[in-house]
């Protein structure tokens, strides 16, 4: 468990309590402790934690894997959406526009290039997403590349690629964030494709934080 790693906390709803905005979500990595600053990416909004609960017990701390709602003091109930990520003032999350995956195409009526259009489900977020380039087939078995300089994917290739998501999303590598590096396209209700974020190529950092 990544008890140790900079906070990351996926939030998925919003809602008042007792007068306190209160933000719901699971936490990804690092401690979360009552009194501590973070931060809501991608708006960079600072943040306090006023109370932590787990289970709708009251908690000091929380751990890992825990499904946490948070009073939050510095930000609006509307200011939270589905999708942000709290984090670290020091450590922001990656904000981008653009990924570079390793994507296995499970079902498709048709074959993929470069262009098509879906829509990402990354932790909690649902953002729409278009294929921008199709880098290379990889051989399934072994992981390494089999054919470069694809023109297209069909179901069942496992293959890299750049994907574009216009509205920015909250995103790490797989290597670094397990849980923020996973993600699904979909496209008319099924999931057409399952992959893991390789590298950011575009993205924030603490200097994108508001002061």
């Amino acid at each position: 468990r990544m008890i140790n790693a900079p906070v990351r906390i996926s939030v998925f709803e919003k809602f008042k309590d007792m007068g306190s905005t209160t933000a719901l979500g699971k936490l990804e990595a690092g401690r979360v402790i009552v009194g501590m600053d973070l931060c809501l990416m991608p708006v960079g909004t600072k943040v306090v934690v006023n109370a932590v609960y787990v289970l709708n017990e009251e908690v000091k701390f929380a751990d890992p894997g825990d499904q946490v709602r948070l009073q939050l003091k510095g930000v609006e109930e509307e200011e939270i959406l589905p999708g942000m990520v709290l984090c670290l003032p020091e450590s922001p999350v990656h904000v981008s526009t653009v990924i570079d995956v390793r994507l296995i195409i499970l079902e498709h009526k048709s074959i993929i290039a470069a262009g098509y259009s879906a829509v990402m489900h990354i932790h909690s977020a649902i953002e729409e997403c278009t294929i921008e380039r199709l880098f290379a087939e990889l051989d399934k078995k072994t992981g390494k590349i089999a054919r470069k300089n694809i023109k297209f994917a069909k179901p069942g290739m496992a293959v890299l690629a750049r994907i574009a998501i216009p509205a920015g999303v909250c995103v790490e590598p797989y290597k670094d964030f397990p849980q923020l590096g996973r993600f699904m396209l979909r496209d008319e209700g099924r999931t057409i494709g399952v992959g893991i974020v390789l590298k950011v190529r575009d993205g924030t950092d603490a200097a994108a934080v508001k002061e």
